[in-house]
């Protein structure tokens, strides 16, 4: 009896275009492929102003200012600004060909802060923790890269 209900189920699961090999998975249609992975910012790691960071100053009133610069294949920009507790600050750097990462972070513990536009590695923006410095760093791209890092409060 055990043999015709074993024989019953393949001749049913046959007849429903099924089979009795394991189930594979289907290959992903030619419009979902799997595509080159989109460059990643560097991870987040602890950081604090080096000797050669530059200093910002916004003027009194000035809530916007433009920095340009040229990043070195080998070494990162830095950039130190004081800003109030509370203070939305946006970070955008442009580059001539390619956009370079930016990451910001605390001066006092050199604590990464969490970007709330994590969807472009290029601009960082966030509500500002504490009354302090802050440092923000323009990472190197492996090449000579011309840069315009805009920064507003």
């Amino acid at each position: 009896m055990r043999r015709v209900g074993v024989l019953v189920g393949a001749i049913m699961m046959a007849a429903c275009g099924g089979s009795t090999e394991p189930a594979k998975e289907a290959a992903p249609p030619a419009s979902q492929e799997a595509k080159a992975p989109a460059p990643q910012p560097p991870p987040a790691e602890t950081r604090m102003p080096s000797a050669a960071a530059m200093h910002i100053e916004l003027p009194p009133g000035s809530t916007a200012a433009v920095f340009n610069g040229s990043l070195a294949p080998d070494k990162d920009a830095e950039f130190v600004v004081a800003e109030d507790k509370g203070v939305h600050m946006f970070v955008q750097v442009i580059g001539k060909d390619d956009d370079p990462f930016v990451s910001v972070h605390r001066t006092d513990t050199g604590a990464d802060l969490p970007d709330e536009h994590k969807a472009n590695p290029a601009h960082w923006i966030a509500e500002l923790p504490e009354t302090m410095g802050y440092l923000i760093v323009v990472h190197k791209t492996g090449k000579p890269t011309p840069f315009s890092l805009i920064l507003e409060v």
